[in-house]
């Protein structure tokens, strides 16, 4: 992916990247880059930060002159005078702009930036910004894990699933990436939307509880809500208005994202099948031995074979608590299959 490369500068001269940050429409290479580690993360934060405070209002520059400015920023010199293609007739003076801002960045620090009024139109001050360290964490497959956010916000983490969020919150925005499945009972905070990023869908609450499961290797990204409303958004990646798709979500009402077709719908659901997992509970309802695997697997830690016949049966039972071994008799009972647990392998025979 060509952001490997990148520092922050590149992202500086990347057009899809300021417009990502002027219009907030979705960037789906960036935003599944920004996944892949914290540190990718905050890489792109902090050029964020860079591009808003410059305000360059209608100026355009040449690749010479945008050139010859990232290498003042990144020299560390205060002043940059910045002469135009000849043919021009003015001199555009950029006043104490951002001293060493690149390299200072990297410890967290963003000096003060002053942009003259020929450039800005107005002296823009930017105070001193400290970027909040990201944690990533991870919940393996197997393991539940339950968060709490430094906003009161309790985030619980089904297996095999990452949750990346910074150390405190902007004073305006709650942002977080999740990559898997959890139940989120979001802090309400009217001045500061809560949004969860999973990939091409964007869930955005103030303070509600609702469940998002949102695995890489699954064909869709749904977004269940237990209480209070919630927005969930879907941008085309050519940022295209009429492709964006918005809706909002009352208690017991679920969006279901097709990454197969870009499709975005609304639809009811059972809150047994899709949140019993926050309480330790297995239900199955007419499921297929697929989704029996799948769930199983991740709760145990198990992988599954299956010798003889295909299992084509459709599932039902609840389990709370219960050992693998229990569920696995549990399910034979209606669904006639033999069974042999040894270390972390299944086998399940079918005559």
């Amino acid at each position: 992916m060509k952001f490997n490369n990148y520092h922050i500068n590149d992202f500086l001269l990347d057009e899809a990247f300021i417009n990502w940050v002027k219009t907030g429409r979705n960037y789906d290479e960036l935003q599944n880059w920004m996944l892949e580690s914290p540190e990718n993360i905050e890489k792109v934060n902090k050029a964020k930060v860079l591009t808003q405070s410059i305000s360059f209002k209608d100026l355009t520059f040449s690749d010479r002159e945008k050139n010859l400015l990232l290498a003042s920023i990144e020299q560390g010199t205060k002043r940059a005078y910045l002469k135009p293609e000849k043919g021009g007739s003015k001199f555009w003076r950029i006043n104490q702009i951002a001293a060493a801002v690149l390299l200072s960045i990297v410890s967290g620090v963003f000096l003060y930036q002053n942009l003259n009024s020929d450039v800005s139109g107005n002296n823009e001050n930017i105070a001193e910004n400290n970027f909040p360290e990201l944690t990533e964490k991870f919940s393996p497959i197997g393991v539940k894990t339950t968060l709490e956010l430094k906003d009161g916000t309790i985030v619980k983490l089904n297996s095999d699933s990452k949750l990346i969020f910074p150390s405190s919150f902007d004073a305006n925005i709650r942002e977080v990436y999740l990559e898997g499945e959890a139940f989120f009972d979001v802090s309400r905070d009217e001045n500061r939307p809560f949004i969860i990023h999973t990939g091409k869908v964007k869930t955005t609450v103030l303070g509600t509880s609702f469940n998002i499961k949102a695995f890489p290797e699954d064909e869709s990204v749904q977004v269940a809500v237990a209480s209070g409303k919630v927005a969930v958004a879907y941008q085309a990646p050519d940022n295209n208005v009429k492709s964006t798709k918005e809706l909002f979500l009352l208690p017991e009402e679920m969006s279901t994202f097709s990454k197969i077709d870009n499709q975005l719908v609304k639809s009811d659901f059972d809150r047994k099948q899709v949140l019993s997992w926050k309480d330790n509970i297995l239900y199955f309802e007419n499921a297929s031995f697929n989704e029996v695997k799948e769930k199983l697997e991740r709760w145990y830690g198990v992988s599954f074979e299956v010798k003889g016949k295909s299992l084509e049966s459709e599932f039902e039972g609840e389990f709370h608590n219960e050992s693998l071994k229990a569920v696995l008799e549990g399910l034979s009972f209606s669904v006639k299959f033999d069974f042999l647990i040894e270390d972390k392998v299944v086998t399940i025979t079918n005559n």
